[in-house]
């Protein structure tokens, strides 16, 4: 089967000394593992499609559970990530993140729409990493199917008095329930918390970075998009180790 579609570059293998296999996140496909031959070689065809980060329309002929790239056409390659270390270093732990949250071979247009339009925000605009981190963490796990209780205590169902948050339980405790939770598990929230992350999962996607909130509303809301990340997911990111590892 032969294919066409745009898609980003999340994850790149070194094959011998000319290959690579790529895992591509593609429109209408979602992530799919395929080889891109000669892509090492400065003058091979492929070497400008073949790079993380690179945004561009692929021709791919499908075997089994691998592709062979026959071409492509570069659309965007994020560059100017490349000229900041901590912008780069947050770009890797997204492109990471994104490929723990799809399946293979299953479409998964929004979440696609998602990286492309944060890797925009964090190369064009002048945001705090940890604001566009937070973000995406905790809107790519709403459309991933792990959409957080935000509007009643998980344990009790009481609406008000909501004052942390339990990553395990996957929402909102109220004061008389957070006694009763592991505290690893558990980060304190407050109002305005609460209100970003009611607004991250339910806004529309071109107003999802429109907001703001005080530097300790951040603080929180950083702690529980990556705990809940961490939770749901069950694994750690190496690409988040280098990232703290420099901020």
């Amino acid at each position: 089967m032969e294919l066409m579609a745009r898609g980003i570059v999340i994850k790149e293998t070194a094959v011998g000394e000319n290959d690579k296999i790529l895992t591509l996140f593609l429109e209408g496909y979602g992530k799919v593992q395929a080889w891109a031959r000669g892509s090492r070689k400065v003058s091979g065809k492929l070497l400008a499609v073949s790079s993380l980060f690179t945004y561009a329309k692929y021709s791919i002929v499908k075997r089994k559970d691998t592709g062979i790239i026959t071409g492509g056409e570069v659309i965007e390659t994020f560059f100017d990530l490349r000229t900041d270390i901590v912008k780069l270093a947050l770009g890797n732990y997204l492109l990471e993140l994104a490929g723990a949250s799809v399946e293979e071979n299953a479409a998964e247009d929004e979440i696609l729409r998602l990286l492309l339009n944060t890797l925009h925000v964090l190369t064009k605009r002048d945001l705090p990493p940890k604001f566009v981190k937070a973000v995406f963490e905790l809107r790519i796990l709403s459309l991933s199917g792990y959409l957080p209780e935000l509007h009643s205590c998980v344990s009790c169902g009481r609406e008000s008095g909501l004052t942390r948050f339990d990553c395990v339980a996957g929402g909102l405790l109220c004061g008389s329930c957070e006694s009763d939770a592991p505290a690893e598990t558990i980060y304190p929230v407050s109002a305005g918390s609460v209100d970003a992350m009611r607004y991250i999962v339910s806004c529309r996607p071109e107003k999802l970075f429109s907001f703001t909130l005080s530097p300790a509303s951040l603080d929180q809301l950083a702690e529980v998009a990556e705990g809940f990340a961490r939770v749901m997911l069950e694994r750690r990111f190496k690409t988040l180790g280098f990232y703290h590892s420099i901020v």
